[in-house]
């Protein structure tokens, strides 16, 4: 029996997480633990906050199970609860590089199969630009995505309506602004 659909919302937590390199204290660095067979917890500063099994890191577990849901292709993006928005900002750029990283090298172990959306951290605009932009001329096989709840934890990101146009074109160029925020800004203009 052949594969017939396409998942396009699916997630990817690493097996692993690099240890915290910041200045910060308390900072909710993740980090995984061991948990029963073929799972890990995710652990926020100290404590459990997922467990998930070894298809969120592991390439040929997930085509296994790609195969038993007749699912051709899959986007992967990172559990949003890794997206870093809360993070200080050198502190969710690392992160966030470590997880498109891990999502490029996913894809390029399975091209066929997978296709990446990235994510930025949107707690500031330069860097949000600069990240896709990075990622391009790495050749990465990834594209972009953003949670859509971020002006609730960054109040003064709001692309619609106070990004500049250079700003806007530099979004729209790499590739960073989904359609609905394109759409929005080009609203706003």
């Amino acid at each position: 029996m052949t594969p017939d659909c396409i998942d396009i919302h699916t997630h990817i937590v690493p097996e692993k997480f690099p240890a915290y390199a910041g200045k910060g204290r308390d900072v909710p660095w993740p980090a995984m633990a061991e948990a029963h067979a073929c799972h890990r917890h995710v652990m926020i500063s100290g404590k459990v906050y997922r467990t998930v099994a070894d298809g969120s890191w592991s390439v040929p577990r997930r085509i296994e199970a790609m195969g038993a849901m007749r699912v051709a292709r899959q986007a992967l993006s990172p559990m949003p609860e890794l997206l870093s928005y809360w993070l200080p900002l050198e502190d969710a750029k690392a992160l966030i590089r470590y997880l498109n990283e891990q999502i490029a090298g996913m894809v390029a172990l399975a091209p066929g199969r997978f296709v990446g959306l990235g994510a930025v951290p949107l707690q500031d605009l330069d860097s949000a630009i600069a990240e896709p932009k990075r990622r391009l001329s790495s050749q990465a096989p990834v594209t972009w995505s953003a949670c859509t709840c971020v002006s609730s934890v960054c109040p003064s990101f709001r692309p619609s309506s106070s990004m500049s146009a250079p700003s806007r074109r530099a979004c729209s160029n790499t590739g960073s602004m989904s359609r609905a925020s394109r759409v929005a800004v080009s609203a706003s203009r």
